[in-house]
């Protein structure tokens, strides 16, 4: 996938509310150039037209929601001023920079979105938007509802995110920028199988004590796909095999990766498989083995 189908991308789900098309815009995968308009070489801005140019054709000419993932403009803000957390500067500069961005696309297309979700947002940030959205978008149509969600659980609450592709840059600003550890569904999903997805059960008088293939499987086409797809980096350095064969030294970027794609397999959440390297998912298959080994329910009784 190329960057501008990372960035701007109709997903397989809709917004049930309004039973309309979803479409994610996701800032990480923008031009610094966009963000921070601070570049001057001519090459380098026609790349950014081209790029604005793209996506504007990839924007429907009819009704639906929008989600926006802020995180690329935070981690513009952050790197800009080599600070760990977000300061106040930082906080109302956000807000311009998306203006000016969405200042870029047409009014007759930003008319046909009816519903904004504004994700790892603030009041500060959403308040600039409806202000910005009274004022450019209220023509024929009505002015669109804006959903200011903290982080990915909060966005739970509105959509099914299990079948939107979230980048892993979304997943580590969400969980360590916003503290948000771990991910809740806070409504119901149909189950794999009719059963709940589950690692295994100390409940003995439990019905659902079984093996999960479903998280099994996945990790195990992953690793073949790596093994078998030449466009996916499988180099592995050093450190990397020391990893594999000791089950040791790993980063503590890697251990958060680790525990990202491990929840997404639980929740069978849609992902893009280059986001997670290799080593990453050799790991969560020996992270299951470990779990299934230590289960009072094994695959193999004594």
């Amino acid at each position: 996938m190329t960057s501008i189908d990372r960035c701007y991308y109709r997903t397989i789900t809709i917004d049930p509310e309004l039973n309309l098309p979803l479409y994610v815009l996701d800032t990480t995968f923008l031009p610094s150039s966009i963000i921070n308009s601070n570049n001057s070489n001519t090459d380098e801005n026609d790349k950014v037209r081209q790029f604005i140019d793209t996506l504007i054709s990839k924007i429907p000419n009819s009704d639906h929601s929008l989600v926006i993932f802020t995180n690329g403009f935070y981690q513009s803000s952050i790197n800009n001023e080599n600070k760990s957390s977000l300061s106040d500067d930082s906080s109302l500069k956000i807000p311009l920079q998306i203006i000016k961005f969405l200042k870029l696309i047409p009014s007759e297309l930003k008319k046909n979105i009816r519903k904004i979700f504004i994700v790892h947002s603030n009041w500060i940030l959403k308040s600039i938007i409806e202000i910005y959205s009274k004022l450019n978008l209220s023509s024929t149509k009505s002015i669109p509802i804006i959903i200011n969600c903290e982080n990915i659980t909060a966005l739970s609450k509105f959509i099914d995110i299990t079948k939107i592709p979230i980048s892993l840059h979304t997943y580590m600003i969400d969980k360590i920028q916003y503290k948000n550890n771990k991910i809740i569904l806070s409504r119901h999903l149909t189950p794999i199988y009719s059963r709940p997805l589950t690692i295994y059960s100390n409940n003995i008088s439990s019905t659902n004590n079984y093996l999960p293939l479903n998280q099994f499987s996945r990790i195990y086409n992953n690793l073949i796909a790596y093994l078998s797809n030449k466009s996916l980096d499988i180099q592995l350095s050093k450190t990397d095999w020391l990893t594999i064969i000791k089950c040791s030294i790993i980063s503590n970027e890697t251990k958060i990766s680790i525990d990202i794609l491990s929840d997404c397999l639980k929740r069978d959440q849609l992902i893009i498989l280059s986001d997670y390297s290799f080593l990453e998912h050799y790991m969560i298959l020996v992270k299951f083995i470990l779990k299934l080994s230590n289960s009072n329910f094994p695959l193999i009784p004594l």
